[in-house]
C-alpha cells in the first residue's frame, strides 16, 4: 500500500545505473562475460543515466503535484495506525475530534472522525507536533480556538487520538490531506517546522482551496525567506532574525536599558530591515 506518489518518485530515484555498475561490467568484461561492445554500450547507458536522473527527479517532484491538484480527489480517512506493540491505537471513529473547546470537543465513540472535522469552522490547521507545534497549540486550546493538527510521528499522533485532539496522521503536501483537513473552512494555516517545498506546496494547495486562508511559516535562512515569500507574502518567521532579535533585547537588558528604549532599538532595527528589503525588490 505505497502511495503512488512516492512510488513514482522512488522509481526515478532507482532507475539511474550507479557508478559501481561500472566497476562490475569491467570485472565481467575482463573475465570474458563481456564483449567489449557491449561494456561500451553498459558505459554509455550510465553515463546518459548519471545525467539524466538529477533533471528526472527535478522534474518528477512538481509533475506529480500538479498531477494531485488536476486529478479529482476522494474522500479518505486518516492512515489507521498500528502501534509497535501489536496494539491497535484509537481509530479515527473512536478519537475524540477536538480538545480545544467544549463547542468543538466531542467524547470518544460519537460519530466518524470525518463528521467531526466538518463541523470545524474558522480552524487553524496546525502542521508538526514538535516543539513549535506544541507551543502554539496548548496556547490556542486556552482561548478556545479549534485546531486541526496535522503529524507524521505515529506515537504523536496516537497520544493526541488518546488526548482527545483532533488530529491526522498524513501528509501536508497533499491535496486529499489539507482537504480532509477542512482548508476551505479553515482561518489559518501554521507550518511550524522549517521546511520550504513542504510549506510551499502546503500554501500553493491551501490557498487554492480558500483563497483567503492566512499562513504562517518558518524558515532557517535569509534565502528560504525569498523562496517562501513567493508563495506567502506575510506570515513568515525566520528563525535567525528571530533569534538575533532576542538577542539584541537580552543584550541591552544587561546594560539596565528601559524596556521601551529596548524595543524601540528592535523596532529601528526591524525598520532597517523592512527598508533595505524594499531596495532589493
Amino acid at each position: 500500500g505505497v502511495p503512488w506518489r512516492g512510488a513514482l518518485l522512488a522509481g526515478v530515484a532507482l532507475a539511474g545505473v550507479g557508478e559501481f555498475a561500472v566497476v562490475v561490467a569491467n570485472r565481467a568484461a575482463d573475465a570474458g562475460l563481456l564483449s567489449r561492445g557491449i561494456l561500451q554500450i553498459l558505459l554509455i547507458e550510465t553515463v546518459l543515466t548519471l545525467g539524466l536522473s538529477p533533471l528526472l527527479m527535478r522534474a518528477a517532484i512538481p509533475l506529480t503535484r500538479r498531477w494531485d491538484r488536476a486529478r479529482p480527489s476522494k474522500p479518505k480517512t486518516p492512515k489507521t495506525l498500528k502501534a509497535r506493540e501489536g496494539t491497535d491505537p484509537p481509530s479515527a471513529d473512536t478519537a475524540a475530534a477536538s480538545g480545544s473547546s467544549s463547542s468543538h470537543s466531542q467524547a470518544p465513540g460519537q460519530g466518524q472522525f470525518g463528521k467531526r472535522i466538518r463541523e470545524f469552522q474558522r480552524h487553524a490547521i496546525l502542521c508538526g507536533y514538535g516543539t513549535v507545534g506544541h507551543m502554539v497549540h496548548d496556547a490556542l486550546v486556552r482561548l478556545d480556538i479549534p485546531v486541526i493538527i496535522v503529524e507524521l510521528n505515529a506515537q504523536t499522533v496516537r497520544r493526541l487520538l488518546k488526548e482527545g485532539h483532533a488530529v491526522l496522521f498524513a501528509d501536508i503536501s497533499q491535496a486529499d490531506t489539507l482537504e480532509l483537513a477542512g482548508v476551505e473552512r479553515a482561518s489559518i494555516i501554521v507550518i511550524t517546522f522549517p521546511h520550504v517545498e513542504l510549506a510551499r506546496t502546503a500554501i500553493t494547495i491551501a490557498k487554492e482551496r480558500n483563497p483567503g486562508i492566512a499562513t504562517l511559516c518558518r524558515a532557517r535562512f535569509p534565502s528560504e525567506v525569498a523562496q517562501l515569500r513567493e508563495v506567502s507574502p506575510r506570515g513568515i518567521v525566520h528563525d535567525e532574525r528571530e533569534a538575533g532579535l532576542e538577542m539584541l533585547r537580552q543584550c541591552l537588558s544587561v546594560y539596565d536599558r528601559d524596556p521601551v528604549e529596548i524595543e524601540l532599538a528592535v523596532s529601528g532595527l526591524e525598520a532597517s530591515e523592512e527598508d533595505s528589503r524594499s531596495a532589493e525588490v
